[in-house]
């Protein structure tokens, strides 16, 4: 049955365009959305054409909309044109989707399900916007042209300003600066964007990071997933790019002696650079290269980090918060993480693994080496990290707060 917006008052609107074309996205999206709920805070979940007759995310009674059902059919038909991407099948970016199409689709789908937002806030008095995806430029010049009589509208960051070079102009502009709030994950990232618009508009709430001590299954996940039985994984988990650090996972693995496999799982663009699979011949273990590359729904992630001993997060850009880790503290898996930055501070606060030089590949080698033998302290229970009902609670403080004027 249709939603009825104008018999909706929700006390937010929860805004993931895209949140049925990545793992993470649905996942974060359905632990952010219930943990409100459960909390007392009334929601609207938006989503362009994510979530249909998706079995990874359930909401019970809650409401998720899907805006793309508001829009005459011309529009999805250019759209798919455009981009390659069928509005009913955003499930297939993927592959040879993947590149400057699929962003380009992002940017397009983001524009318009914050534009129709903004309308229907207008009509019917909807306080607050909560946008999960990035602040790109077109997203702004949306809230830029909607700004008028326009609610609050947050916006959650998952990385540094110089991300978003053409954003940072419009979030200084005069009619935008008091209608933005964002949020930010780590410590570095909302230090470095407060220099850059202030530290009135900045907000950091941590990505919770909760071990519920749940025991998994290694052998029946690694069966599901096709995985050999019989040895010990590394693993690269997530949307796979040469910032992950996979380059310097190869080069620790091929210094071990033990037989080590290295298995990336998810999405990719289109060419990896550099190709593991060239790296790793180079480096003469290209039989230990497990690659499991495209869309991966939430059960099958959830699966993949089941099924490894070790999961690296050799970021590059080490500012940045990572779902990942969230992930393996959840189900108990070690990590290997970069000595630099938040991220590294956060490994090593909850005891969840090593943290390491990446550019080292014995020092490397040694952690993946120890991690194997020894797991982590958090492994077993032995820490906690914030949960989701603490999340719910700092969002609520901070909707209350933008309600108010402060």
């Amino acid at each position: 049955m249709p939603v009825l917006m104008s018999q909706i008052v929700p006390d937010v609107v929860l805004i993931e365009p895209v949140a049925r074309c990545t793992g993470h996205q649905s996942w974060y999206f359905r632990q952010l959305y219930q943990a409100l709920a459960a909390a007392g805070t009334t929601v609207l979940g938006l989503t362009y054409s994510g979530l249909h007759e998706d079995e990874d995310f359930h909401l019970g009674e809650q409401r998720c909309y899907r805006v793309s059902n508001e829009f005459p059919h011309f529009v999805g038909a250019f759209l798919s044109f455009l981009t390659g991407v069928d509005k009913f099948d955003p499930i297939r970016l993927t592959g040879g989707t993947r590149g400057l199409r699929a962003r380009l689709y992002f940017q397009i789908v983001c524009a318009l399900t914050l534009m129709w937002a903004l309308k229907q806030a207008r009509t019917n008095g909807w306080p607050v916007l909560h946008l999960l995806c990035p602040p790109s430029f077109l997203v702004l010049a949306v809230l830029l042209f909607y700004s008028s009589k326009s609610p609050t509208t947050i916006v959650t960051v998952y990385g540094s300003p110089h991300k978003y070079f053409g954003s940072r102009a419009l979030l200084r502009w005069p009619r935008t600066y008091h209608r933005v709030r964002l949020i930010c994950q780590t410590e570095h990232i909302a230090l470095s964007w407060a220099k850059v618009i202030g530290n009135d508009r900045v907000f950091r709430i941590e990505l919770p990071t909760e071990n519920s001590g749940r025991a998994y299954a290694k052998a029946t996940a690694r069966i599901q997933l096709g995985l050999p039985l019989g040895c010990p994984i590394v693993g690269i988990l997530g949307f796979l790019t040469a910032e992950k650090g996979y380059v310097e996972v190869l080069n620790a693995v091929a210094a071990m002696k033990a037989e080590v496999h290295v298995l990336f799982f998810g999405d990719a663009p289109r060419q990896l650079n550099p190709s593991p699979m060239d790296v790793a011949r180079q480096l003469g273990i290209e039989e230990r290269l497990i690659l499991h590359l495209g869309f991966a729904p939430e059960a099958d992630f959830a699966a993949a980090v089941a099924a490894v001993d070790v999961v690296a997060l050799l970021y590059r850009d080490s500012s940045q918060s990572s779902g990942v880790l969230s992930w393996c503290v959840s189900r108990g898996v070690p990590v290997l993480a970069t000595k630099h930055g938040a991220l590294g501070v956060q490994v090593r606060d909850l005891a969840a693994g090593i943290t390491v030089d990446p550019l080292d590949a014995n020092e490397t080698a040694a952690a993946i080496h120890r991690l194997l033998t020894e797991g982590a302290p958090a492994c077993n229970g032995l820490r906690a990290g914030t949960d989701w009902a603490a999340a719910a609670t700092s969002h609520q403080r901070l909707y209350r707060d933008v309600l108010n004027g402060i």
